[in-house]
């Protein structure tokens, strides 16, 4: 329940390459926002109404306000599992992606990592926390 105790339950649609078919509720767009995968300047659909701006969104807006304060940025996250983070990111939509989401196959002798989303290829962000030395 939200400070005036009705139900927050909007569902919101990101209009841009790399978030199609993805339904967010509003912690795994704060999510979003603080990992800087969503911008101001992003057109959302709320509840399947016209998209607009993602700043034009009152209940948005204090999120983006909020990133600008932050001292840092917080490693991305899945958007398909807000609360993961990113290990890889689509070399096809640019879309990063936890390990669940990129499936690695093999192709002969190699192995390579495959975007659940799209079936594109997928590369590391940065070093798993098993690698680290």
């Amino acid at each position: 329940m939200d400070a005036t105790g009705s139900a927050s339950n909007k569902v919101y649609t990101v209009q841009r390459t790399g978030f199609e078919g993805d339904e967010f509720d509003r912690r795994a767009m704060r999510n979003l926002i603080r990992s800087a995968l969503v911008n101001e300047g992003d057109l959302i659909k709320v509840d399947g109404a016209v998209a607009v701006r993602a700043d034009a969104l009152p209940e948005l807006k204090s999120l983006f306000e909020l990133r600008k304060t932050a001292r840092s940025t917080p490693p991305p996250v899945c958007p398909k599992h807000t609360d993961r983070l990113a290990h890889y990111r689509c070399a096809d939509s640019g879309r990063p992606l936890c390990d669940e989401c990129s499936e690695e196959k093999k192709f002969g002798g190699a192995s390579v990592r495959v975007c659940h989303h799209c079936g594109g290829t997928a590369g590391e962000l940065h070093a798993a926390p098993g690698d680290l030395e």
